[in-house]
């Protein structure tokens, strides 16, 4: 999280925080799946594709075995 500047125009914070947070965001992985920036302590990383949590979830099938 980027810090928080304070000067005489709001709307001057506001550009310098924003650019900050992209700045931050920047530096993390994107899911190949959904295209965002993963934000979370640990990828899935299957050759040169990243994925995340949510998307690798969404990829699992339950396996009914009869036995």
């Amino acid at each position: 999280m980027a810090a928080i500047y304070r000067s005489a125009e709001l709307s001057y914070d506001i550009d310098r925080y924003l650019a900050a947070e992209d700045r931050a965001l920047a530096r993390y992985p994107i899911c190949c799946r959904c295209g965002e920036h993963i934000q979370q302590e640990t990828v899935v990383r299957i050759g040169n594709d990243y994925y995340c949590d949510e998307c690798l979830d969404a990829l699992r099938e339950q396996i009914d075995l009869e036995i």
